[in-house]
């Protein structure tokens, strides 16, 4: 609380400021000097304003890029194998650590937590981020996606019930006129 109203002064009118001066006051800057890039988290062609994501880092002291540069200092994604990643690889093996190639749950759980998570355990290791396009087959860590030229299922016919029912059955429905009665 104090931390919150600490030193706030009430209007003329004794109000209390707006929550959102008081959050932006009260929320730590944990991305301070951070340059965010995305990849595969947002539709191309829209602005990163209008995403809530966006307004978060910046909130938390943190920039963002549309696009990949030698400026950016951590890539998110949410697919492994784009083109963005392949670009993020050769540029960190240019400049040393950056960019930080991280999952997407590393910056929800750093902006969900207020604080800096640790990037060791969320992040895309650079010799998976150096490989190329995603391949034919799927992997064996995931073992429930189907090779693209497989066909999918087809769904079982089910039986027809013998008589179509109602819903809900006829001695559910009530009246709502102050009790509800059962209709036999």
């Amino acid at each position: 609380h104090e931390l919150a109203y600490g030193g706030v002064a009430r209007s003329p009118a004794g109000a209390l400021p707006d929550l959102r001066e008081v959050l932006a006051r009260a929320r730590p800057q944990i991305f301070a000097g951070f340059v965010f890039s995305f990849s595969g988290l947002f539709p191309r062609g829209m602005p990163l304003d209008a995403h809530a994501i966006c307004q978060l880092i910046r909130a938390s002291g943190g920039e963002v890029e549309e696009e990949l540069s030698e400026r950016s200092t951590h890539l998110v994604f949410r697919r492994l194998r784009t083109e963005k990643i392949q670009r993020a690889a050769v540029l960190r093996r240019a400049h040393g650590s950056r960019p930080s190639i991280m999952w997407e749950s590393w910056l929800l759980a750093c902006l969900a937590l207020w604080r800096l998570l640790p990037e060791g355990h969320m992040a895309l290791p650079l010799a998976e981020a150096a490989k190329g396009a995603a391949p034919e087959q799927p992997d064996d860590r995931y073992p429930s996606k189907r090779p693209r030229d497989e066909p999918a299922p087809q769904p079982q016919p089910q039986p027809q019930p013998q008589q179509a029912q109602l819903f809900p059955p006829p001695r559910l429905l009530a009246r709502f006129e102050g009790t509800v009665t059962a209709v036999a």
